[in-house]
């Protein structure tokens, strides 16, 4: 749908491309936020099988491993995240400043 007597929608207008960003940024921290939310509720599944004898020890305990892994990965994604957002932060900083110099100068 277009507005503002734009000629593209708010998915295709190159004016809204950091927008745009930003909001796929924030639903990618939001899905992580579930899968961690759905690990915890597994992991206290199996925690209640095995204290109440419903699962085998041995299969809870490489259950939790195997989620321990998981959890490593999580970790890595999420520094992956942060140091491209903290990327992103110091290139608009740049030309911000950039920008900034050159109305000075003018």
């Amino acid at each position: 749908m277009v507005h503002d007597g734009s000629a593209y929608c708010y998915s295709h207008d190159p004016r809204r491309v950091q927008d745009r960003k930003q909001a796929a940024s924030k639903g990618a921290l939001v899905k992580q936020g579930s899968e961690i939310a759905q690990i915890k509720a597994r992991i206290k599944e199996i925690a209640e099988g095995i204290l109440s004898g419903q699962m085998d020890k041995a299969r809870g305990s490489v259950t939790v491993q195997a989620y321990g892994v998981l959890k490593g990965y999580l970790e890595l994604e999420k520094k992956q995240k942060e140091e491209a957002v903290l990327e992103e932060l110091k290139q608009r900083m740049a030309s911000i400043e950039a920008r900034a110099q050159r109305v000075r100068g003018a």
